[in-house]
């Protein structure tokens, strides 16, 4: 007869089975990002932890970097770098990321998996930034409202707009109303080769808080057409430095799908009329003939005093289209970016995977 395990020794299997069996039940962080370099040799997955740069042809790893305090990382137009933020204080409306150490721009080799340059930047609390894909500039929004362009190299500010987002309120006869709104988001998005940013804020006149902005020639550019409607905070998305997709006053086609208009930068004269699902999140893919639409809603009708009222609720998919012919690719998981005729998803929690638009998944790559 097997003598019953004492207290001591069950209380040691106990702590050794949470030490060391505890990895093996967590689940994987999940992406924030996947994609492909502009040209289709490599992709780039980042979770909250780190970011990981694969070869397609082979699909394998090439390199890792640790990314706990970086943003979301990006290839430059020529494919040969991946740059990012790191060590930057951020803020979101649940929580704010303080910076340890002094936030700088890294831009990493591709082919030789190592750290290229690294250069401090001058605005280091922002309530909204982004870095061009060139790496070359950065747009910051801070707490004040206040916009700025910067200048990485020459951390010369070549753009400040004080005010760019302001207190949103109205009138009730002579009774001001305040609506609280934080001055530090704004919308801002570069185009896909670094030189355009277009900027759209809150509050204020809106010919003041809105504008698209030639970087390297540092002047404001006079937009026509459609273009007005994404100065007027439409919903868009670059295709390529020469297109964008504008989604402006939802039509609705047939059930949460809607039309959205293709126009020419800066004409913005228009090029066609595509049916795309209903999303308040769209991004070019790498591949310019798609377009990425993340959490699409579909309309629920739920009870009210009223009766049935339709509601758009988000889903926790993530559709890449494509423009030409409406067909699409579906992802339950949050990241997926397509190039040709490949896609890329995760195939399950922790593992990327290579697809074949016409003959499904082709590889994995277990990231951890």
């Amino acid at each position: 007869m097997k003598k019953p395990i004492g207290p001591v020794p069950f209380l040691l299997l106990l702590l050794v089975s949470l030490l060391f069996g505890a990895d093996k039940t967590s689940r994987p962080a999940p992406l924030l990002r996947l994609w492909f370099s502009p040209d289709g040799k490599y992709v780039l997955a980042q979770d909250t932890e780190e970011i990981i740069v694969l070869t397609v042809d082979p699909f394998a790893v090439r390199f890792r970097i640790p990314a706990r305090d970086a943003t979301l990382a990006q290839f430059t137009p020529d494919s040969s770098s991946l740059v990012f933020v790191r060590s930057a204080t951020l803020a979101s409306p649940d929580k704010i990321a303080v910076a340890h150490g002094t936030p700088h721009v890294e831009r990493w080799s591709v082919s030789e998996g190592k750290l290229g340059t690294s250069m401090a930047l001058t605005d280091s609390v922002c309530g909204t930034l982004v870095l061009a894909p060139d790496g070359r500039t950065y747009a910051c929004d801070d707490y004040q409202g206040t916009l700025r362009v910067i200048d990485i190299a020459s951390s010369e500010t070549i753009l400040e707009k004080k005010k760019f987002v302001q207190p949103v309120y109205s009138w009730v006869g002579n009774r001001r109303i305040d609506f609280p709104n934080d001055l530090g988001q704004a919308l801002l998005c570069f185009s896909p080769d670094g030189r355009i940013l277009v900027a759209v804020g809150v509050g204020g006149p809106s010919n003041e808080r809105s504008f698209i902005w030639d970087v390297p020639e540092r002047h404001s550019v006079k937009v026509r057409g459609l273009l007005n409607r994404v100065r007027s905070g439409a919903n868009f998305a670059f295709l390529d430095s020469s297109r964008i997709l504008i989604a402006w006053g939802w039509t609705w086609v047939k059930g949460d799908a809607v039309r959205a208009r293709i126009v020419t930068f800066p004409d913005g004269k228009p090029i066609a009329i595509v049916t795309i699902p209903l999303s308040r999140a769209l991004r070019g893919a790498a591949d310019p003939a798609f377009l990425i639409l993340g959490a699409p809603l579909v309309t629920q009708h739920v009870p009210s005093y009223y009766g049935t009222i339709p509601v758009e609720v988000p889903t926790d998919k993530t559709v890449a289209v494509e423009l030409a012919t409406g067909q699409m690719m579906v992802s339950n998981a949050g990241a997926l970016d397509v190039f040709g005729d490949r896609y890329v998803t995760e195939a399950r929690p922790g593992e990327i995977g290579i697809y074949e638009r016409h003959s499904g998944i082709q590889y994995t790559v277990a990231l951890h």
